[in-house]
């Protein structure tokens, strides 16, 4: 599955409905996404993130301005250093 940086996901349900992720990285592991409004750190495994794309949970939302996201990522990595 291919996602490109900085485009944007409504959550449409389960247990992040109402947030909007914003696709950082990929990982070995997971797809890595900044949740707003609450600037949180969502890690997302690939069976998790075909079955939110299928089912319709998570839809597109538009891909955002290069500036925004180089805050996005700013704060996604912030947010790795303190839980580490």
């Amino acid at each position: 599955m291919k996602l490109e940086e900085g485009c944007s996901y409504a959550v449409q349900g389960g247990d992040y409905v109402g947030e909007i992720f914003i696709y950082v990285r990929r990982t070995s592991s997971t797809y890595d996404f900044l949740s707003i409004p609450k600037m949180e750190n969502r890690y997302v495994n690939d069976d998790m993130l075909r079955l939110g794309l299928d089912e319709n949970l998570l839809d597109f939302v538009e891909k955002i301005p290069n500036d925004v996201f180089s805050v996005v990522k700013a704060q996604f990595e912030k947010n790795s250093q303190m839980t580490k």
